[in-house]
This record gives C-alpha cells, structure tokens and sequence, in this order.
C-alpha cells in the first residue's frame, strides 16, 4: 500500500505530500529490516523538501537520514 501511495503522489505535483508519503515508506522499510532502502526513501524525500522549500519538513527529513546512519 505505501508503495502505492508513493505512486499516486509522484504523479502529482504536491512536492510536500509526496515527501511525505516517502517518509512514511521509509519509516515502514525501517522497521522491517530494510535500512539501506529506508535511507534512499528519505533521501528522495529531502531533496522534493528542498526543492519545494520546505525547510521544516527537509530538517525532519535529515533528523531522521541521521537517526538511520549513525544508528
């Protein structure tokens, strides 16, 4: 469902909302064992953030990039 989701908003032009989404896939990659492909998801993430300007969100983003590679 969550890649799904990531589908649906990538067709979008909803930069945030499809950050979002790639944040919650990651989250879900996360807790099933799947770190390297979580940190590629919040990656994805962070860069839609910056170029939406959306520095609130893209700080989020690095929290959670850090929590995963220092981790």
């Amino acid at each position: 469902m969550a890649d799904e989701a990531v589908s649906i908003a990538a067709r979008t032009d909803a930069l945030s909302d499809h950050g979002a989404v790639l944040l919650d896939l990651a989250e879900i990659l996360g807790l099933a064992g799947r770190p390297r492909e979580a940190v590629a998801r919040i990656e994805e993430g962070l860069l839609l953030f910056e170029r939406k300007g959306n520095r609130v969100s893209a700080d989020s983003a690095r929290a959670l990039l850090n929590e995963l590679t220092v981790a």
